[in-house]
This record gives structure tokens, C-alpha cells and sequence, in this order.
């Protein structure tokens, strides 16, 4: 870790570490809440815990991935909630994308507000049942002059009930079957822009999840985000590797919470260190450490120019390590005859479902990576 941290990454990890202690870890009672803390987020702009990553002309702290990964770690691990840390997460991502896609114009409109969390960002890809594949997305923009009119249905979205400003994806044309996606820059308010109900998931609170519905939703042509009919490939599959990349801070956050809490409810039960015991607290500790350098070093590789064939299997490393962690945290606990409550009962539970989420894609990378290699093989 040591290779990675400088005295910016050290003070914003203080910061992140202070401001949760004081704000998120007195609140328990949000693993159990349907409401978003509105009036927490608010704090988190005059804390410099907010707009990290984006440059300091836009309103943001400056920064970068590696320091996203830095932050939201210690959100977690002192705030012991990792629903909160991913509608945080999710809305710096969107202003990545700003940074990455945007015109200096659109930079200019959209990055100081998002940077001060005055307005909450919200990527609005999947649609209702058929999830996020090209195939079965169906939410159309249809070209109006200077306009777009935008009509469909979206779901599953993080930050949907809050957000201020949602980035659409819909099909902009269509040749052959193939369709071709552009992604648009929708306000609030904005006339046939309708935000549905939030879901009720059992896990990952307070994160609000919600759907969109348009009708006939007028959007500049001005208002699209990188290149007409690019949207997949510039868009949605980069922001897949991003969110599977930058969540591993927070989850890294996670795994040092339950530790340190399974660490202190043994201490007061006065357990006595034995052999087997010390054997997979020691495991737990190793697996923390290596989640955390791999956490640091992908949020690097995604940062630079350069390209890294084995940022995928990193990913993949880093997924196996928190499914290991879990598995021997619950095997310690069970042979403990210790019931997990509280935090560590929500914190378990936020991180087996987020690792469960993913595992359909994470399947198909790694039956990727044995088709390559067997394709190169001669």
C-alpha cells in the first residue's frame, strides 16, 4: 500500500475517515432505512469529500481513480455502510464519464453541480426485465430538428429517485438489426421525463433504486454525450470495467469493517488465542491486504493511456478474494457459535449481494479470458 500512498492520498483519506465517523457511523439505523440522507450528502461538499477526481476549474478537489478508490475505502470502513458509499460512488463515476466523453462546454454546464452534489448524478442504462444487454433495449431517440424526442421505459437505476440529472442511453439508429446507442444528458424536469417509484432491495441501504419513464421527452442535440451511435462501446462497456473497478475500494472498506468488528466482539467475549483461531484471522487479514493492493493498482491501470490485458484477470483475483473472505468469515463465526447483528450483519449481507449481482458477468469474462487463450494458442 505504501507504493501507492502520497501525503494528498494519506490527508484525503483522514478526511474521508473523519467525516464518516461523524456522519455515517452514527446513523445505524440506515441499513434498515428507505430514505436517502439527503442532509448527510449536503455536508459532504464543505468536508472536501465530494467532487473527488474532478479538476479543481470544474468545483471538484482534483484527484484521481486511485484516489476515488482511497476515499470511498475509508467511507466504508469508518462509516460501516456501503449502500451510502455507492450512490457516492456511482455519482463521482458520472462525472467521470463527464471528464472522459464531454465537450468543454458540456463540462462547463454539468461537472460544478455534480461536483458540489448540489444535483445527483444518475446513468440510466437497463430496462425493465431485459437488463442492460443491446439486444433487448428498446428506448428509442428520435431525431426533431435541433431536438431529440426520447421515449421508453428504465429500471434497477442507482441514485434514480434523487437524481438530478440522468445520462439516457437509447437507440439512435438502427441498420440490419444491429441498433446503434447514444447516450443524452436529461435534467430533472424536464417535460415527459417521469421518475418511477424506488425498489425496495433487502440489501444496500440507504442507496435508492428506481426506473425512469419518457414520453416523447425533448432533449437538444446539444445534450449528447460522446459520439452519435458510440454509446456502447464508449460508454457502457467502459463503465462496466469502471464500477467493477472503483467499487472494489468501498468493498475493500467493507471487509476491513468486519474485521475489525469480529476482532472487538471476540476481545469482549475474552475468546483466548488458539492455534486455529489465529490461523484465519490471519487468513482474513491476508485476504484484506491483497483486495486492497489489487484495489489500488486496477484504479491505476483504468487511470493511464496504457493498455492492460491483465486488468481483467486482476478484477477477477480481487472478486475471488472477497468471496473467499466472506466464506472464511462465516466458518469462523459458525465454529464460534457467534450470531452476527448490527453492522456486521448488514455489512455481510451488502457485500454477499453485491458480489451476487455480478457474478453472471464475471462468469462471462473469465469464459472469455479461456477463449482467448484458446483462440492464441498454436
Amino acid at each position: 500500500m505504501a507504493t501507492h500512498m502520497d501525503d494528498s492520498l494519506w490527508q484525503l483519506q483522514e478526511r474521508c475517515t473523519a467525516f464518516a465517523e461523524n456522519n455515517i457511523a452514527l446513523h445505524p439505523e440506515l441499513h434498515e432505512s428507505d430514505v436517502f440522507p439527503l442532509t448527510i450528502w449536503e455536508k459532504m461538499a464543505a468536508a472536501r469529500v465530494m467532487g473527488i477526481g474532478v479538476p479543481e476549474r470544474f468545483g471538484g478537489q482534483g484527484g484521481s481513480l486511485l484516489s476515488l478508490a482511497v476515499a470511498g475505502e475509508a467511507l466504508v470502513s469508518a462509516g460501516g455502510n456501503l449502500g451510502f458509499a455507492l450512490s457516492w460512488m456511482i455519482h463521482h463515476l458520472i462525472m467521470q464519464l463527464i471528464l472522459r466523453l464531454g465537450k468543454e462546454d458540456q463540462q462547463k454546464q454539468f461537472l460544478p453541480e455534480l461536483a458540489s452534489g448540489k444535483v445527483i448524478g444518475c446513468l440510466a442504462l437497463s430496462e425493465p426485465v431485459q437488463g442492460s444487454h443491446p439486444r433487448y433495449l428498446n428506448t428509442k431517440a428520435v431525431s426533431d430538428g435541433d431536438r431529440y424526442l426520447l421515449s421508453g421505459e428504465k429500471a434497477y437505476l442507482t441514485n434514480g429517485p434523487i437524481a438530478g440529472l440522468y445520462l439516457v442511453l437509447a437507440i439512435t439508429d438502427e441498420s440490419d438489426g444491429r441498433k446503434q446507442f447514444s447516450i443524452f444528458f436529461v435534467p430533472k424536469g424536464t417535460p415527459g421525463l417521469q421518475p418511477t417509484e424506488s425498489l425496495a432491495l433487502p440489501f444496500l441501504k440507504p442507496s435508492p433504486h428506481g426506473g425512469l419513464i419518457l414520453k416523447d421527452t425533448p432533449v437538444p442535440a446539444a445534450n449528447l454525450l460522446g459520439e452519435k451511435g458510440g454509446a456502447y462501446r464508449e460508454v457502457v462497456t467502459y463503465f462496466r470495467d469502471l464500477e467493477d473497478t472503483m467499487m472494489m475500494g468501498p468493498i475493500v472498506g467493507g471487509m476491513e469493517k468486519q474485521l475489525g468488528l469480529l476482532v472487538r466482539h471476540m476481545r469482549k467475549l475474552d475468546v483466548k488465542p488458539q492455534d486455529e483461531l489465529c490461523y484465519r484471522l490471519g487468513a482474513l487479514k491476508a485476504l484484506l491486504d491483497t483486495s486492497r493492493v489489487i484495489a489500488y493498482e486496477t484504479a491505476e491501470m483504468l487511470a493511464g493511456t496504457s493498455i492492460h490485458p491483465e486488468h481483467v484477470s486482476l478484477l477477477l483475483t480481487a472478486r475471488a478474494r472477497a468471496e473467499e473472505f466472506q466464506k472464511v468469515l462465516a466458518e469462523l463465526l459458525e465454529a464460534r457459535h457467534i450470531i452476527p447483528d448490527g453492522v456486521l450483519a448488514h455489512m455481510t449481507a451488502d457485500i454477499v449481494g453485491s458480489i451476487r449481482i455480478a457474478s453472471r458477468v464475471a462468469k462471462i469474462k473469465q469464459q472469455k479470458l479461456g477463449e482467448t487463450l484458446l483462440s492464441s494458442a498454436r
